[in-house]
C-alpha cells in the first residue's frame, strides 16, 4: 500500500469499552487485528497476504478480519446472554474459560460461579479459579481451590500439574516437586510436568548447594529437562538448549533463570477455546447452521490438529463438527429443492426429495442433540 491503512470499531458493554483495530502490518505482510479492553489487550489475530496483493485487496483484508473479529466477540456476548436463560454448569464452565482465555477475568471467574451454583461439584470451574488466583498471586486461596478440584478427581494429572505451579510460584519448592510427581505418575508423557519437575529440583539443589548435597541428583535435573524436549518440540528452542549447557557447565543459577525465562514464552495446549466456541455454537446460538460457520470451525480444529495430534478433544469435536457439517448440507440441499419448486411447483422429483431431506434431517437432528447434549 501507498499510505498506511487501519480501522477501528469501539463495542460498548456494561463492563466497559472494547477496541477492536485492524491494520496491515507492511513490514511482515500480514493484517493484524487487535481487541483491547481497558487498554489491556486480550486477543489478536493475524493473516498473511502475498506482496503483490492490490490496495483494494488488501483494503478488503483489512476489513474482512476486522468484521470476523467483531463477529466473534459479538457470538461470545450473545451466547453469554443466552446461557443465563438456559443455564448449564457445562454452558457456564466452557464460557468461562473463553472469557479467560481472552484475559477478561471478572467475567470469567462470574462464569466460573454460576457454573458452581449450578454443579457445586464440577472440579474443572474449581482448578481454574484456582489458576486465576494463582496469576493473580494469591497462592493461599488459589491452592484451596486447586486442592478442592483435587478432592472432587484425584486422578487427574493437570489438577496436580496446576497445583505443583501455584506452589513453585508461591517459594514452596518441595511440595511443588511431589505435586509434578503425582502428575508424572498419572500421565507418563507429561512434558510440561517433567520441566516444571526439573526445576523444582534445580531450585532445590541451588538452595542446599552450600550442604552436602549428593552430586547425583543433577542427572535427575537433566533427566527431566531432556524428557521434556523427547516428548514436545517446543522444549527444543534455542534458548531451552542454551539453559541446558548452562546446566552441563555447572551455571545452575544462571541456568535456572534462563529456564524461568522460557517458561513465561511458552504456551500449554490452548485448544479447548476453539472446542468451546464450536460447542457453545452448536448447542445454544440461535444463528441457522450455515457451511461457512461450521467449514471454519472444520479448519481451525484441522489445524490445531496438525500441531497436536494426540490430543483426543480435538478429534472428538471434528467428529462433531463433521456431523454438524451433514446438518448444515442439508439444509443447504433443501433450500434449492424449494428454489426448484418455486420455479416450476410440478417438479414432482423436486417434491420427492425435498420430503427425503426433511425426513432424515430430523433424524441428523435427533443425532445432533443426542451428541451435543
Amino acid at each position: 500500500m501507498k499510505k498506511p491503512f487501519g480501522i477501528d470499531t469501539r463495542i460498548k458493554t456494561e463492563e466497559g469499552d472494547y477496541i477492536i483495530e485492524t491494520f496491515a502490518d507492511s513490514r511482515n505482510f500480514k493484517v493484524v487485528s487487535e481487541i483491547f479492553f481497558e487498554g489491556r489487550v486480550v486477543e489478536v489475530k493475524e493473516i498473511s497476504y502475498e506482496p503483490s496483493i492490490s490496495e483494494d485487496g488488501l483494503i478488503r483484508l483489512i476489513h474482512k478480519l476486522q468484521n470476523a473479529s467483531i463477529d466473534v466477540l459479538q457470538n461470545l456476548f450473545d451466547l453469554d446472554e443466552l446461557l443465563k436463560k438456559k443455564a448449564t454448569a457445562e454452558g457456564f464452565y466452557r464460557i468461562g474459560r473463553l472469557f479467560f482465555k481472552r484475559k477478561l477475568i471478572d467475567r470469567a471467574i462470574t462464569s466460573y460461579e454460576e457454573c458452581l451454583k449450578c454443579d457445586p461439584n464440577f472440579a474443572d470451574a474449581f482448578k481454574d479459579i484456582g489458576r486465576i488466583l494463582g496469576i493473580g498471586k494469591n497462592y493461599k486461596e488459589a491452592k484451596e481451590y486447586l486442592s478442592k478440584a483435587i478432592e472432587i478427581e484425584s486422578e487427574r494429572p493437570d489438577y496436580h500439574f496446576h497445583l505443583g505451579k501455584i506452589l513453585f510460584n508461591a517459594g514452596e519448592t518441595k511440595e511443588a516437586g511431589k505435586s509434578f510427581s503425582r502428575a508424572l505418575e498419572l500421565n507418563s508423557d507429561y512434558a510440561e510436568a517433567y520441566f516444571f519437575h526439573g526445576l523444582a529440583l534445580l531450585k532445590e539443589f541451588i538452595l542446599l548447594q552450600d550442604v552436602d548435597v549428593d552430586e547425583e541428583r543433577i542427572i535427575l535435573i537433566e533427566v527431566d529437562l531432556k524428557n521434556a524436549s523427547i516428548l514436545d518440540e517446543k522444549f527444543r528452542e534455542k534458548s531451552y538448549n542454551e539453559a541446558l549447557k548452562l546446566l552441563k557447565k555447572h551455571s545452575y543459577n544462571e541456568a535456572l533463570k534462563q529456564f524461568l525465562e522460557f517458561s513465561t514464552k511458552f504456551m500449554e495446549i490452548e485448544a479447548h477455546d476453539v472446542i468451546d466456541e464450536f460447542t457453545l455454537f452448536a448447542k445454544y446460538s440461535k444463528k441457522k447452521i450455515s457451511l461457512l460457520t461450521v467449514d471454519e470451525y472444520i479448519n481451525n480444529i484441522l489445524a490445531l490438529i496438525e500441531e497436536n495430534s494426540e490430543y483426543a478433544d480435538l478429534h472428538n469435536a471434528l467428529g462433531k463438527a463433521y456431523i454438524l457439517k451433514v446438518r448444515a448440507l442439508l439444509n443447504a440441499s433443501s433450500l434449492q429443492f424449494q428454489k426448484a419448486l418455486e420455479i416450476n411447483p410440478e417438479y414432482e422429483e423436486a417434491k420427492r426429495d425435498l420430503e427425503l431431506v426433511v425426513n432424515e434431517g430430523k433424524g441428523i437432528l435427533l443425532l445432533l442433540r443426542a451428541i451435543l447434549k
